[in-house]
């Protein structure tokens, strides 16, 4: 009979133990399953619902119940101090901030037409194709290769430190080549002598100029009215023996 109660003793201790249950608390990873380690060493997983007010489920496996009870919504902690591999798709309805050097082995796209902020540098080491581009800062170009048309709205300067020959197209900061006519230019408004198509100066100011003209200020320009007046004389016809003074007033 002793043997009997210490057999019936040792039974209900091992039942109760086997079935003691306990309380498992984990955070979801991404995958939708959370995991435990048993006394065999094994890994058990058990499927989850994320946002959902109250989820139940058992599982049972090697002698363990597994009981779900009430899941709420997952909060990351503002640290985690590990790697992290997704393989799959990783979709983030906020906003995401990253503080250390990024690398990306494949394609980057920004879609929906959104707007991309650099506040440092932007070093390209390749090909760079740019439907549209503006640049509102001070931009240092090294060499710069435009295939299409440009439109620069604003003043164009060409400080180019070079100097040799008149005779040699390389001493020359500007050249134009590539077509049947050389350059167009076109000022505002009509011409007149107030508009200069083109200035020629050096370091002590301009020494001359290709500018518009009316016909009214062609006819009353200085060199108009002498070279008029010159060549009306030389159809004049005097007699040898009347010398004339001819008194001319001509008006700058």
């Amino acid at each position: 009979m002793k043997y009997y109660f210490s057999f019936v003793l040792i039974f209900l201790c091992f039942k109760l133990k086997a079935q003691k249950p306990f309380i498992l608390r984990s955070n979801l990873g991404s995958s939708g399953y959370s995991n435990i380690i048993n006394n065999e060493n094994k890994s058990l997983y058990f499927q989850q619902s994320v946002g959902q007010a109250s989820v139940t489920g058992n599982f049972i496996t090697s002698r363990k119940l597994l009981k779900q009870g009430f899941i709420q919504p997952v909060f990351f902690p503002r640290e985690i101090k590990r790697n992290i591999t997704a393989t799959g798709t990783i979709e983030v309805d906020g906003n995401t901030t990253i503080n250390g050097t990024t690398t990306l082995n494949n394609f980057l796209t920004v879609a929906n037409a959104s707007n991309t902020n650099f506040t440092g540098n932007l070093n390209v080491d390749g090909l760079s194709t740019l439907s549209g581009l503006n640049v509102n800062g001070l931009s240092t170009l090294t060499d710069l290769i435009v295939e299409g048309e440009s439109d620069l709205n604003g003043q164009v300067t060409i400080n180019a430190d070079i100097n040799g020959s008149q005779n040699s197209v390389n001493s020359y900061p500007l050249v134009v080549q590539g077509s049947d006519q050389g350059i167009s230019i076109q000022v505002d408004g009509g011409r007149n002598t107030s508009k200069n198509f083109i200035t020629f100066r050096d370091a002590s100011g301009i020494h001359g100029r290709i500018e518009g003209q009316t016909l009214a200020e062609l006819q009353s320009s200085f060199r108009f009215i002498w070279d008029f007046t010159m060549a009306g004389l030389k159809h004049l016809s005097w007699p040898k023996e009347s010398p004339v003074e001819l008194n001319l007033m001509l008006l700058k």
